[in-house]
């Protein structure tokens, strides 16, 4: 576990909080530069303040170990530990008479925060106004002293050193919990276990991955504020703190069958902020909501996979029917500028593959994925629909997406069943070698035999097909770039959906072996935004929640 747990990478925090530690590079006397940070998006900045160890009063060099309920800064004078006594308060503390800690507010000169002694209940208080981190910060010292204004030093007492730092979103409730270090962190360790322990079981030799996978899904959760109205997922609190709105149906998946409220929860958020047109932003945070571009409309797939292993209530079914319709129908709507009877992408953010190769066409660009995407969500909101008694809403959903599979099949591939893309109003087309082309294999069976065959033949064989995975630009491509983001490395949403491709056309032998493969991919590259297709190296942000998310996806599969 520790050696996933590098906080050059990957953030110290805990479920329900915005606080979050990570280390930066060491002084040039090797001293950790450990930084307070605040993920949310209201704040000016994200460094809170900079922080060490002292000893005897001098900066002293230390080492960091981490396990997902406590952190440790380990100096020959004695260790320091850290851990969350809530989601709103870090305490600090170490028996040593000699170790103590200084905390650095001085970062930005522009925007200097200030803070203020005052006496209450008996403690003499600090009060530290982050105003530029959107918080004050109570601290609050137990046992030693402390000296400074902007940086703050504090000493240890006899009896060491103990500290709270609580972070005020408004106002001080005049409430100081007489906090237990040890109790802490026993509470600390309790949540994060019964969180862990309902998650799907993985073999010995993934032991430690799963439990990784466990605390990057827990650790990255914020409780409600702002634009966030319930607790949500973050896609990461090391550099992706907001929550985009097809990233967040892989998280709902992977609790779908272990903590089903907690699913629910993940996967309605975003349609909170669906727009009178039915459009959802592209994505929320506590701090804003944007609306430049969308997202893929997966949700059809993503609620139809999480009702496998969840019963929704009649009220939960109402929602979704509701917002998945008006949904589905914007892209109807709106985004068939050429009517035609296909919908389009008007820049590549819109399906979630930024930059893949497809969207060199000058857009607005008609992709088999969007389609498929589509039909899929006409027929779970058929279900929805049976379900809920609307027997003729069912059926009109029914032939909508019928019709909408007939056009994408006849306007969407060549007469050898090669997938291309489209260019709106012109009808021009291309097949480049991008992995996105080859999504509509999730009809399956739907799909006439020469397209599904093509489809198969691309898949199973190395045109896309590393050891590690399916890579979304083809290496044989000359427009393949190792580190390219949607030009070649590999990403756990795609693996998901072809691997459910693969099985609804019976190729359930290749869909386990990916599901293999990305289980290895998981164990070494960790839990990342996108890994090097040839080298299984982690790219981009290393804690990000949708690559866990499939990680525990599959183990449950399996």
């Amino acid at each position: 576990m520790n050696s996933f747990l590098d906080l050059r990478l990957i953030p110290f925090s805990c479920r329900g909080s915005y606080l979050a530690v990570s280390q930066g590079p060491d002084s040039p006397g090797g001293i950790p530069e450990m930084r307070l940070r605040t993920v949310s998006r209201l704040a000016m900045t994200d460094l809170v303040c900079r922080f060490c160890l002292l000893s005897d009063g001098k900066p002293c060099p230390f080492s960091v170990e981490v396990d997902p309920f406590e952190l440790r800064l380990v100096s020959e004078s004695g260790t320091l530990g850290i851990c969350f006594g809530d989601a709103e308060t870090l305490l600090f503390h170490s028996d040593s008479s000699r170790l103590g800690l200084r905390l650095d507010f001085s970062a930005a000169e522009k925007f200097p925060p200030y803070g203020f002694n005052f006496p209450f209940g008996g403690r003499n208080l600090w009060m530290e106004n982050g105003y530029r981190n959107h918080c004050k910060l109570l601290l609050d010292v137990r046992s030693g002293t402390r000296t400074g204004t902007t940086i703050l030093d504090f000493r240890p007492g006899r009896d060491g050193l103990f500290l709270s730092l609580r972070q005020v979103l408004t106002e001080w409730d005049r409430i100081l919990p007489d906090w237990d270090f040890a109790a802490a962190r026993v509470h600390c360790r309790k949540a994060f276990g019964s969180f862990l322990d309902r998650l799907p079981p993985a073999p010995p030799d993934l032991q430690a991955s799963r439990e990784f996978a466990a605390y990057i899904l827990w650790s990255c959760c914020v409780r409600p504020a702002g634009f966030l109205r319930t607790e949500t997922m973050l896609m990461s609190k090391a550099w992706m703190t907001k929550v985009w709105s097809w990233d967040h149906c892989f998280n709902a998946i992977a609790l779908a069958g272990s903590h089903p409220d907690m699913a629910w929860e993940q996967f309605i958020g975003i349609f909170g902020h669906q727009d009178a047109s039915g459009v959802l932003p592209d994505c929320i945070s506590d701090g804003d909501v944007l609306y430049s571009f969308c997202k893929p409309p997966i949700h059809g797939w993503a609620l139809s996979r999480m009702m496998r292993r969840m019963r929704l209530s009649t009220e939960q079914m109402e929602t979704a029917y509701g917002t998945l319709s008006r949904w589905t129908d914007w892209w109807l709507h709106f985004r068939d500028r050429d009517g035609n009877g296909l919908c389009e992408y008007d820049h590549g953010n819109d399906s979630g593959w930024d930059n893949a190769s497809p969207f060199a066409f000058p857009p607005p660009v008609e992709l088999p994925d969007l389609q498929a995407f589509l039909v899929l969500q006409m027929e779970t909101l058929a279900d929805l629909a049976t379900r809920l008694g609307r027997e003729s809403e069912a059926a009109n959903w029914t032939a909508r997406g019928k019709s909408l599979l007939e056009r994408m099949c006849r306007l969407c591939f060549d007469a050898d069943g090669r997938p291309l893309a489209r260019k709106a109003f012109t009808g021009e087309t291309a097949s480049p070698d991008s992995l996105i082309l080859r999504l509509p294999v999730l009809l399956g069976k739907r799909l006439p035999d020469p397209i599904r065959r093509t489809l198969l033949r691309d898949l199973k064989g190395d045109l896309f097909l590393t050891p590690w995975g399916y890579a979304t630009e083809s290496p044989r491509s000359p427009r393949y770039v190792p580190d390219g983001y949607w030009l070649g490395p590999i990403w756990a949403p795609p693996t998901l959906l072809l691997m459910d491709g693969l099985r609804a056309c019976g190729e359930e032998a290749l869909a386990r072996d990916v599901g293999k493969r990305f289980l290895r991919l998981f164990a070494k590259g960790g839990s990342s935004e996108n890994y090097d297709a040839l080298t299984g190296e982690g790219l981009r942000d290393h804690a990000y929640t949708w690559s866990a998310a499939v990680f525990l996806t599959i183990l449950a599969d399996d």
